[in-house]
């Protein structure tokens, strides 16, 4: 069987010794390519998996969003008690599951590297959430008060409700990136005010993340569970609550030429209301809101809800 010679070739069933301890270090590295190869198809298989099954949770709850707010549309006839329902039914035990499978859309976005800032009753809903360890922020988590959507003043500066505070800190607020996770997006009042605060720390929103978007405007920075005008047509007035909105807002101007247009038919939204009044605005030595930032929610108040066909 064997064959002496040196010892470096000491030959078995004909192989030299050395070209089978080649031959051997040769196969030990095709055997550890084999077993990666295999151990990456595996964590591949189960990252798509996963994916997969985080895609049909979300597509589950955009149908259960779809279904709340269909459903509030048949019980309301908007305004205010539309909105306070949509709001409330987010903090409901039983819709839990939409903020997780938002939450987990996050972190799948942001491949768990994140910083979050959160507003408000939602945002205290969500926090408790965290610190109950139903969900997890891998980086910064601020908590600032609610009440503080932004508004025009006549100077045309962005003003609030209450100024913006901490109530909830941990980690670093100074030179970071946030996602804003909130409840319900309509003119970014909100979003603007927590921006204007976080500016004083060199910080700022990157993308926000909401459950219900009312905004009439695409935005690549704003991602939602559900986006009020993918199902219904934009804003739809009569010329009755074209009035009341100008009667509302005129500030006792003389609006006599805007009330004529109206009923003519010549005006037939609320931003060209404002463009109106702006001009009688200057006229009278007052200065022009931005008709591009009224408060959304606000404005939607007078609007005749109605569904596409």
């Amino acid at each position: 069987m064997f064959f002496i010679g040196d010892t470096y070739n000491y030959v078995l069933y004909g192989i030299k010794l050395k070209d089978l301890v080649g031959y051997l270090i040769i196969l030990f590295f095709i055997i550890l390519n084999l077993i990666y190869r295999v151990m990456k198809f595996l964590k591949l298989y189960k990252e798509f998996n996963s994916d997969e099954n985080q895609f049909e949770s979300i597509d589950s709850s955009k149908h259960k969003m779809r279904s709340i707010v269909d459903d509030l549309l048949k019980k309301t006839i908007g305004g205010n008690e539309y909105f306070n329902k949509i709001d409330s039914s987010f903090k409901l035990r039983k819709n839990i599951d939409i903020i997780q499978d938002v939450f987990d859309d996050i972190k799948r976005e942001q491949k768990n590297n994140f910083n979050l800032i959160l507003t408000g009753g939602f945002g205290d809903w969500v926090l408790t959430m965290i610190k109950s360890g139903k969900l997890s922020v891998p980086k910064n988590l601020v908590f600032v008060n609610g009440s503080i959507r932004g508004k025009d003043n006549k100077l045309n500066k962005l003003t609030t409700g209450k100024q913006v505070d901490i109530i909830y800190k941990r980690g670093e607020i100074e030179n970071q990136k946030f996602i804003l996770f909130d409840d319900s997006y309509y003119s970014g009042s909100t979003k603007k005010a927590i921006e204007k605060y976080l500016k004083k720390f060199n910080s700022f929103i990157v993308q926000t993340f909401v459950l219900y978007d009312g905004n009439d405007n695409n935005d690549q920075a704003r991602k939602s569970l559900y986006r009020y005008y993918d199902y219904h047509k934009g804003t739809q007035i009569s010329p009755i609550n074209l009035l009341k909105y100008l009667y509302d807002n005129n500030g006792n101007m003389p609006v006599n030429g805007i009330e004529g247009q109206i009923l003519k038919g010549q005006i037939t939204t609320i931003k060209q209301i404002n463009r109106e009044l702006n001009k009688v605005r200057i006229k009278f030595g007052e200065s022009p809101i931005d008709v591009n930032d009224i408060n959304r929610r606000d404005e939607l108040k007078y609007e005749n809800i109605s569904t596409i066909k």
